[in-house]
C-alpha cells in the first residue's frame, strides 16, 4: 500500500460546481507532433469535469481506494505547521500542480524518508529541488503535453489583450464609462509587429503557429534549432541569442523552463536592450530577473508603433544608459545626470500606471 499526498489549489469561493458549460469537451485527435492521446481502460468521471481542485482529486480516488492505496487531498501547503507538511513523514508519493506547487525543498525531501515520486499534474519541475530528489534517487515526472496548447492559447491571449490595450477598455466599461481616446490611446494592431519567443518548444511552436495567421514577424531563439522545413513553412526567423532576437522585436514571450541557465536570463538583456514593449511570461518569474522589484519598470516600456519601431530602435541605442546610470550615451547629456533617471522614471511609472487594470 502506497500513501500519496496530492496537493491542489481550493475550491471555486461559490462551492464545487454542480453545472457546467458545456456538456462535453471537444478532443483532438493526437498532439501535434503525432503523439497518440492517453487512452485509459477506464475514468470514472465525466470528461470537462473540474478535477484540479481539492473536491475534484483528478479522478483518483475510487481509483487508489480500489487498489488499496491511501489518499490525501489538501490546498494547504506552505509553512512547517501544513498539512503537506504533517504528511509527508510516511508519504510515498506526492503530487501537485504547476500554478498550485508543492515547493519540495531539499528540506522537505529530508523529512520523507518514504518517498519515491514526485509528480507535476501539468508541466514543469522547477518547484523541485532535482538534486535533492537525485541524491536521494526519487523519480520526479510530469504529464508532457497535457497543457501545452491550454498554455500556448493563453500566450495569445496575452498579447492581444496587452497590444489592444483590453483589460484597461474593459475597466473602463466595468466603470459604466465610454472613454473612447481613454481605451484606443494605447491600443494598437498587431499586425505587422516583430513577435519573438525564447524557446520553441512544444509551447513556443505552438505560439508561433497561432501567431503566423496574424500577419506578423515570427522570431525565435533556442538551444536547438528548428529544422528548415519548419522555418519555412512558419516564415520564423532564427536568433543565435536572446539579444539579438529582443533588439528587433516588439512582443516577446518566455516559454522556456527555469533551470540554472535560464535562471535571472533577462538581468543583462533588459538593461541593455530596452526596446521590448510588451513581454509576456509564460513560465517562472525567476526566468526573467534576479530581483523583480527593482528590475520591472525597466521591462514595462512604451509600446511602440511598427512605423516608429525603427527610429526609436536607433534612438533607444542612442541614448542606451544602464541603470546605474554611469554609462550613458549621446543623448543623455541633455539632462543632469540625475534629473534624467527621476524623468524616465516618472514616464516608466506614468506607463505603468496606465496600463494597470
Amino acid at each position: 500500500m502506497a500513501k500519496i499526498v496530492c496537493v491542489l489549489y481550493d475550491d471555486p469561493v461559490d462551492g464545487y460546481p454542480k453545472a457546467y458549460a458545456r456538456d462535453d469537451v471537444a478532443q483532438p485527435k493526437c498532439y501535434p507532433d503525432g503523439q497518440t492521446l492517453p487512452s485509459p481502460k477506464a475514468i470514472d468521471f465525466k470528461p470537462g469535469t473540474l478535477l484540479g481542485s481539492v473536491s475534484g482529486e483528478l479522478g483518483l480516488r475510487k481509483f487508489l481506494e480500489s487498489n488499496g492505496h491511501r489518499l490525501v487531498v489538501t490546498s494547504s501547503k506552505d509553512g512547517a505547521d501544513s498539512v503537506l507538511d504533517q504528511e509527508l513523514p510516511d508519504a510515498d508519493i506526492v503530487i501537485s500542480q504547476p500554478f498550485w506547487p508543492a515547493y519540495m525543498t531539499r528540506e522537505r525531501i529530508a523529512k520523507a524518508p518514504k518517498l519515491r515520486l514526485i509528480v507535476t499534474a501539468g508541466i514543469g519541475s522547477d518547484h523541485t529541488d532535482l538534486q535533492a530528489a537525485i541524491d536521494r534517487n526519487i523519480t520526479v515526472a510530469e504529464v508532457t503535453y497535457c497543457n501545452s496548447i491550454s498554455v500556448s492559447e493563453h500566450v495569445v491571449m496575452m498579447i492581444l489583450a496587452l497590444v489592444r490595450n483590453y483589460i484597461p477598455s474593459y475597466q473602463w466599461v466595468v466603470k459604466s464609462g465610454w472613454n473612447i481616446a481613454d481605451c484606443v490611446a494605447r491600443s494598437y494592431d498587431l499586425e505587422a509587429m516583430q513577435v519573438g519567443t525564447v524557446a520553441a518548444g512544444r509551447i513556443g511552436s505552438a505560439v508561433l503557429r497561432r501567431l503566423k495567421p496574424f500577419d506578423v514577424g515570427l522570431h525565435y531563439f533556442d538551444r536547438h534549432r528548428l529544422s528548415e522545413s519548419v522555418e519555412r513553412d512558419l516564415n520564423v526567423t532564427y536568433h543565435p541569442s536572446v539579444e539579438s532576437m529582443v533588439e528587433v522585436c516588439d512582443v516577446v514571450t518566455i516559454n522556456c523552463p527555469l533551470h540554472p541557465e535560464t535562471e535571472h536570463l533577462f538581468n543583462d538583456v533588459v538593461r541593455i536592450h530596452r526596446l521590448v514593449r510588451i513581454s509576456v511570461f509564460a513560465r517562472r518569474v525567476d526566468i526573467i530577473f534576479e530581483n523583480l522589484g527593482a528590475h520591472f519598470r525597466a521591462l514595462t516600456l512604451k509600446l511602440r508603433t511598427p512605423a516608429a519601431s525603427r527610429a526609436r530602435r536607433r534612438r533607444a541605442r542612442r541614448i542606451a544608459f544602464d541603470r546605474r546610470g554611469d554609462r550613458r550615451g549621446a543623448g543623455a547629456e541633455s539632462y543632469p545626470p540625475r534629473f534624467s533617471r527621476r524623468l524616465r522614471d516618472r514616464r516608466v511609472a506614468r506607463c505603468v500606471n496606465r496600463a494597470a487594470p
